[in-house]
């Protein structure tokens, strides 16, 4: 039995855009990566809706933003497409066909950098190898959402999100060579997206494509029709692929069966040169001959986690070049200067393994075990009404605004910038970037944002962790602001230098955190864990096992990173003021401690302060079902976690039991004379 026909194209379009190697009416890219349609690394675009990034479907990771794929998008996902890029690696004998057009088309230039684009990357591993086969060239991959990247890429290679169907203008004139492969069932109108392909190519540029047939075939190469079971030649795969078809036509009627038009849309259009080969591959080594290469990945086991399958006889030329070590004794790996001009990209100090895992069905970050409490969409929305009773608390934004508005007025010779370290959700992020429309704003995560809303052009995202050090913006922003981070930082008093140094000449600093610890209408400490104690709190008890797990996570990544670890982490907050007071580089700081209800419970409130106190105490709720993995993680049987978090909220929704939040506002002002 044979997988689907596969069928690879190739079109090259010399004289398509004439005027031979001039591109001066087109988009540059020479001097190296280039936004898109917004500065940022990572955002979604104005053609993507901004929806949450993920959902979950009958346990799946999928993606929101355009209803023409329902395939996942998860890690599992993703490690299929990285084992299937290895099998049609080898059917290929390497990264592509025609070859010699390829490399002609990639070939050094003066006048401008050779830049690669792959639509629907998914895991990004076509991406990272010619980026890594070419790194005098720039390679974008592109796709509904994050690649789980297998590795590290390449300084020269960058990925953005997008949906392909809704255009590519803002790409026309930008590529030498664009590549698809089996995105077919994404598209709605695949002869339209042949023609977006050829304008976004140069001169000379090679268009590349490899699709499918929703068919499977018998070892004659003919075709398996039979889908009920008493008819002869009868397979459930046939079934099952028959279906799918059906399923995938209903939501791209224009894309799903191209594979086989390819060739024939391309002969009508205005390309020098276009070819087709069309490839079976069987479905698993049932024939003798079947070359031991092919026979290594079709025969072996699947890994149940998804993981990248790696080969011993990769392409010469690939396999001569070195992966870059991201182990804790390696050398720094230089990092071009952010905010960086691209769409969506992991930085080099993430190891590139898949960026979302699943823990207690609850969707946590997998870059850094310093910070346990989930990414998902749900908690994002649970940080975006935090948000908003911040800001109600709070007044506004942030505390300080005289120094603020100073810091952030227009300039002529630099753009304002922001950056707000652990955005979550990125509320405080777009909504800065809403109102200084002139500064550039920048939300940093460990993971991408569940945007709530289409973020402003000024603002942009990125992906990194600033326990390992931030030293590549340093001198890069007017205000930095970190608020809630403690639970996720080895060295916050490490941070705090790292802040000052990101900082310009009459920057502001701003931060606020939370102490794990619950208070009485007196603003008096609840220290009572054990149920007979007076003044028992379930609330309390959940936040001392939370705090425990907290510092344990913290004192093993200190280890784990060969650091040292100072006093603070999750016990910051009060000790942040102290922190600045001891630093020269400051002209002035300042600090406020904030007590939040949980509940309306006092009955002297105004409208606004029970509207806050209400916010919070729903905050609160949501908070005990994030805390779950964590505890789970730290060790703590199911059940007693579950009778936990379970009286904590029977203790919060009435919202009677009189207990608040205290956090602690410090903010600091960087002296004008330092450079």
């Amino acid at each position: 039995m044979s997988s689907p026909v596969s069928i690879a194209s190739y079109s090259s379009n010399e004289e398509f855009l004439g005027g031979g190697d001039d591109v001066s009416s087109g988009t540059s890219r020479s001097t190296g990566p280039t936004p898109s349609l917004a500065l940022s690394v990572y955002s979604y675009t104005s053609s993507v809706d901004g929806r949450p990034t993920l959902r979950d479907i009958h346990g799946r990771t999928v993606q929101p933003t355009s209803q023409a794929y329902l395939l996942p998008v998860d890690g599992v996902e993703h490690g299929r497409l990285d084992r299937q890029h290895e099998l049609f690696r080898k059917a290929l004998g390497g990264l592509f066909l025609k070859s010699d057009a390829v490399r002609r088309a990639l070939a050094p230039k003066q006048d401008v950098r050779p830049a690669v684009i792959d639509i629907g990357t998914g895991s990004g591993s076509w991406a990272i190898d010619m980026g890594r086969l070419f790194p005098h060239a720039e390679v974008v991959g592109l796709d509904l959402v994050p690649a789980n990247l297998p590795r590290p890429p390449p300084p020269n290679c960058r990925f953005e999100c997008d949906d392909a169907n809704l255009g590519f203008d803002h790409y026309t004139n930008s590529f030498n060579v664009v590549h698809a492969r089996l995105i077919c069932t994404g598209i709605t109108d695949y002869r339209a997206l042949l023609s977006e392909f050829s304008k976004m190519l140069r001169p000379g540029g090679v268009f590349l494509s490899m699709e499918a047939d929703m068919q499977i075939f018998d070892e004659n190469f003919e075709a398996i029709t039979a889908r009920n079971e008493g008819e002869p030649g009868f397979t459930w795969l046939e079934r099952v692929v028959f279906s799918s078809r059906s399923a995938f036509k209903e939501r791209a009627p224009g894309g799903t069966d191209s594979g086989y038009m390819i060739p024939k849309w391309l002969e009508s259009m205005e390309w020098e040169e276009t070819g087709t080969k069309q490839l079976y591959l069987p479905v698993g080594p049932w024939e003798d001959n079947t070359p031991p290469s092919l026979k290594s990945i079709i025969s072996a086991p699947v890994e149940p986690n998804g993981s990248r399958v790696s080969t011993a006889d990769e392409e010469e030329s690939l396999n001569n070049l070195e992966m870059r070590s991201i182990s804790g004794d390696s050398e720094p790996v230089d990092r071009p200067g952010s905010p960086s001009p691209s769409t969506y990209t992991y930085a080099s100090s993430i190891d590139g393994h898949t960026m979302l895992r699943d823990i207690a069905g609850r969707a946590v970050n997998a870059t850094s075990d310093a910070y346990m409490l989930p990414a998902d969409g749900t908690e994002h929305g649970r940080l975006d009404l935090q948000h908003e009773c911040f800001k109600r608390k709070l007044g506004g934004l942030f505390l300080k605004p005289d120094a603020v508005r100073r810091a952030l007025a227009p300039r002529q010779d630099i753009t304002p910038a922001i950056l707000d370290i652990g955005t979550g959700s990125g509320t405080w992020a777009t909504d800065m970037a809403r109102h200084f429309p002139h500064c550039q704003v920048t939300g940093l995560d460990l993971v991408p944002a569940n945007l709530a809303s289409v973020p402003p052009s000024n603002c942009h995202f990125e992906c990194d962790d600033v326990n390992l050090g931030l030293k590549h913006y340093t001198n890069s922003f007017n205000v930095v602001h970190g608020r809630l981070i403690a639970t996720g930082i080895t060295n916050y008093r490490g941070l705090v230098g790292e802040v000052a140094n990101m900082l310009r000449p009459g920057g502001v600093y701003l931060s606020m955190e939370v102490e794990m610890q619950i208070f009485d209408e007196n603003y008096e400490a609840i220290t009572a864990t054990d149920e007979d104690e007076p003044n028992f709190s379930w609330l309390q008890k959940v936040m001392a096992a939370a705090y425990c797990a907290f510092k344990r996570e913290s004192r093993l990544l200190s280890l784990l990173l060969k650091k040292e670890r100072s006093p603070g982490g999750i016990d910051a907050g009060p000790l942040i003021p102290r922190w600045l007071k001891s630093m020269d580089c400051w002209s002035d700081t300042g600090y406020k401690k904030i007590y939040i209800p949980i509940g309306a419970w006092d009955e002297g409130m105004n409208e606004k302060q029970r509207k806050t106190a209400d916010m919070m105490k729903h905050d609160t709720l949501e908070l005990m079902s994030s805390l779950r993995p964590l505890l789970l993680a730290h060790g703590y049987f199911a059940e007693t976690i579950d009778k936990w978090l379970e009286n904590a909220k029977e203790e919060i929704r009435p919202g009677k039991r009189k207990i608040c939040w205290r956090l602690h506002y410090s903010w600091a002002i960087k002296k004008n004379d330092l450079y």
